[in-house]
């Protein structure tokens, strides 16, 4: 068989292999969302659940901050810090 031929062979056969491989990933990683965003809080800080982790089961979400009555989301500054 010629080198073109191989090739050509070779890239169908990627693609076979994608074309019915994506479609079980997809449905495998496909959560559905909890039907309300929850906080669970104390006075001024809280975690609002978003998800849940596939491989450990725990929740997954955002640290929030209770700002005038408001929760808003809380963002970090990344630092530099000096090694020793």
């Amino acid at each position: 068989m010629s080198r073109i031929g191989l090739a050509i062979v070779g890239a169908l056969a990627l693609v076979a292999a994608t074309v019915t491989t994506v479609p079980t990933l997809r449905a495998q990683l496909r959560s559905a969302p909890p039907p309300q965003a929850k906080i669970l809080s104390g006075s001024d800080i809280g975690f609002r659940v978003e998800g849940v982790d596939p491989r450990t089961g725990g929740p997954t979400g955002t640290w929030m901050l209770r700002v005038n009555g408001e929760w808003v989301e809380i963002g970090s500054m990344p630092t530099v810090k000096r090694l020793k």
